[in-house]
């Protein structure tokens, strides 16, 4: 039998600085969410987290969704991946495939690319809507946490909402409509409490 690979160093996680969430990676699926996308890119621009992903996370998310798309939409889709590139820079974690091999009680191929990222990019946690497919056990391992994008916003909330509900009040279609009509279906915990704000 071929001999198991030895495994790589931990890259070395630091401290998130003050007032800042610190590294974290988002489930790219989370990126093609329009109800989402806006702001978890918009605290990542502004320095309350370094947001992290790679980019087979991107096409396959991406690729998934073209699948559906009519012709007319590619160009849009196109143009908001370039949005992505844009608004959050140094984004991309490379090399992470190292991690997968070492990698246990996880059977997504997937699922174990986006904890791979997480390790090799030096993130405390995982931002994702598919909290199950994550279990607590492997996680511990590497010292990784997970919450869902609805956990996740509110806990931006709690560091700098003002820097939140700012975003919000950006997004071309106005704060109150894109909270109660695009965020509250998503991330319905956050929506209420912007709601509470503006």
């Amino acid at each position: 039998m071929p001999k198991p690979p030895s495994m790589p160093i931990v890259p070395v996680r630091g401290l998130p600085a003050p007032g800042t969430l610190g590294v974290v990676v988002y489930d790219a699926n989370l990126l093609f969410a329009r109800s989402l996308s806006y702001i978890l890119l918009h605290v990542a621009a502004e320095g309350l987290v370094q947001a992290k992903f790679s980019s087979s996370q991107l096409f396959e998310a991406g690729g998934a969704i073209t699948s559906r798309l009519r012709f007319d939409a590619l160009a849009e889709f196109a143009a908001q991946l370039k949005r992505m590139e844009q608004t959050v820079r140094d984004n991309e974690v490379r090399n992470f495939q190292r991690w997968v091999p070492h990698i246990r009680g996880m059977t997504d191929q997937g699922d174990k690319r986006i904890l791979a990222t997480a390790i090799q990019g030096g993130a405390w946690l995982i931002a994702t809507n598919n909290i199950k497919d994550f279990p607590a056990p492997e996680l511990a391992r590497w010292g990784v946490e997970v919450e869902t994008a609805d956990q996740f916003l509110c806990r931006c909330l709690d560091t700098n909402p003002t820097m939140v509900v700012a975003i919000c009040d950006r997004h071309r279609a106005g704060a109150a409509r894109y909270v109660n009509d695009r965020l509250g279906r998503d991330a319905p915990r956050a929506a209420k409490r912007i709601r509470d704000y503006i």
